[in-house]
C-alpha cells in the first residue's frame, strides 16, 4: 500500500521555519537535537561546507560545546519568504542573532538564510541549508 502524497503550502513551510527559530530560542539541547534531520549546508563566510553529522549524538556533542560558550542567545526572523511544490518547500530570508559569548561583548549579528525542506509521513527533513552573516561576501 502506497502512502498518500503530501502537498505542502507556502504557509506550511513558513510555520515550520518559524517553529525552528523558536526552538533555538529555547536553548534546550533536547529540543534542538530533535530538529536535526541531516542535510548539507554552507555559510558563515570562511567556514567550509558542512556535511551532515553522522548521527544525532555527534550533533548533540557539537551543540553542547557551543551552548556552553554562551552567556546569552536569541534569534529572530526579520524577513521570511516561502514557496512549495508537492512535498518540497523552500524558505529564505533575513534574520538576526543577539548573543554574548563568555568573555565577550554583547553583539547583534544579521544574516540571511535559505533552506530546502521535504515533508513525508515521517515528518520534516532538511535537504540543504545556507546561512550567511553580514557583510555578505
Amino acid at each position: 500500500m502506497n502512502a498518500i502524497p503530501i502537498t505542502l503550502t507556502k504557509e506550511d513551510v513558513a510555520q515550520r521555519t518559524r517553529a525552528v527559530f523558536e526552538v533555538w530560542n529555547s536553548l534546550d539541547p533536547d529540543q534542538i537535537v530533535g530538529l536535526y534531520t541531516g542535510g548539507f549546508g554552507f555559510g558563515y563566510r570562511t567556514r567550509p561546507s558542512r556535511p551532515p553529522y553522522e548521527n544525532k549524538e555527534d550533533y548533540r556533542k557539537g551543540l553542547h560545546m557551543w551552548l556552553e560558550s554562551l552567556v546569552s542567545y536569541e534569534i529572530g526572523i526579520d524577513e521570511l519568504h516561502t514557496i512549495a511544490e508537492g512535498d518540497i518547500g523552500v524558505a529564505w530570508g533575513f534574520y538576526h542573532e543577539k548573543l554574548q559569548t563568555r568573555g565577550g561583548e554583547p553583539e547583534v549579528l544579521r544574516g540571511r538564510f535559505s533552506e530546502v525542506l521535504q515533508r513525508d509521513a515521517t515528518g520534516w527533513k532538511t535537504l540543504f541549508y545556507h546561512r550567511d552573516m553580514t557583510p555578505f561576501d
